[in-house]
């Protein structure tokens, strides 16, 4: 269970998540909530700031995977559903001499099939802060479909990798992540 406040405003982002892992796929259900402000709402060709909420939903089931002392593999496949909404937009009265507004594409219910895995030879020691060497990659691949409930199609890959390298003495460690 985790929580987020804006300092700023008061917004509160909270998230969850609860795995079993007693039987032979362990599952995983997690939820979350965020707010965020956001731009592009346009009045009369100017981009305007407006508020949107997510409400995002995750129920995971983990595939057979590798692990040994050296290094550890992990698959999982997934059922995301993401709810997107505008909370608060700028002020809609409109000036008859003004473009006609153009409001975001909001309000829509996203589903989707994903497919996620991961791969890490990172070590940590105790006593030290963190990983201190090794190196990771994860990917993934979410497909959504009106089929499955979504309102566009959407195919997204998303991919990153990481890099620890130990330097001089016990604690300092230099770290490299490219992502996409």
């Amino acid at each position: 269970l985790a929580a987020s406040i804006s300092l700023d405003d008061g917004v509160v982002n909270v998230g969850g998540a609860y795995s079993y892992g007693g039987l032979r796929l362990p599952v995983r259900i997690s939820a979350g909530r965020s707010l965020a402000h956001r731009s592009g709402w346009r009045i009369d060709g100017v981009s305007q700031p407006y508020d949107a909420e997510t409400l995002s939903t995750t129920l995971s089931v983990g595939l057979p995977t590798r692990r040994s002392p050296d290094s550890s593999l992990s698959m999982s496949l997934d059922l995301d559903a993401d709810r997107y909404r505008i909370v608060v937009g700028p002020d809609a009265t409109p000036d008859p001499g003004a473009l006609v507004p153009r409001p975001p594409t909001s309000n829509y219910l996203q589903t989707g099939v994903a497919l996620r895995a991961s791969w890490s030879n990172v070590r940590g020691y105790a006593q030290v802060l963190g990983p201190t060497e090794g190196r990771e990659a994860s990917a993934s691949l979410r497909y959504d479909d009106p089929a499955l409930g979504a309102r566009f199609r959407n195919l997204a890959l998303n991919w990153s990798a990481r890099a620890y390298w130990k330097l001089w003495g016990e604690t300092p460690v230099l770290t490299a992540r490219y992502a996409g």
